[in-house]
């Protein structure tokens, strides 16, 4: 647990750098969360970003955004979730590695929709399919917060 702590504190102090080396916030924001499960722990990692593709000055109410959670369970094997975010406006895809993860994905879809729904959330998209998925090499901090040199 304490490896997990310092991911956390790394990236946290990461993103606060960048922030204030270009005084706003910067993203993609890359956040992890630890899970613990038995004696072995994994993370979650959330990616939350500013549609790009989005051309128009949306005030910033009606700005897109998009939503990355990655998770690595024994029990499921890879699965990604991406969320297209515009005010109550949602598009959801899942992506499983796995073909019984993603069947058991599949059969929930419309208990999700349903439970969207009740929230007056409008679904644009919502789909589940079965693809290999790549682990993303980390990138270190190369530039040091304390010099270790002294």
């Amino acid at each position: 647990m304490e490896k997990a702590i310092e991911r956390i504190t790394t990236n946290q102090l990461k993103h606060l750098v960048d922030t204030v080396r270009t005084e706003s916030q910067t993203f993609p924001l890359h956040v992890e969360l630890p899970i613990k499960h038995g004696t072995s722990s994994s993370f979650v990692q959330f990616e939350i970003d500013k549609d790009t593709n989005d051309k128009e000055e949306l005030s910033k109410e009606k700005r897109r955004w998009l939503v990355k959670l990655k998770f690595d369970f024994p029990e499921t094997g890879k699965i990604e979730a991406r969320l297209s975010i515009q005010e109550t406006k949602a598009g959801i895809i899942f992506v499983a590695e796995s073909r019984e993860t993603e069947q058991k994905i599949r059969s929930q879809l419309n208990t999700i929709r349903e439970n969207l729904k009740k929230k007056d959330i409008e679904l644009e998209s919502l789909d589940c399919f079965c693809a290999p998925l790549v682990t993303e090499q980390k990138t270190m901090i190369t530039k040091r917060l304390i010099d270790v040199r002294t």
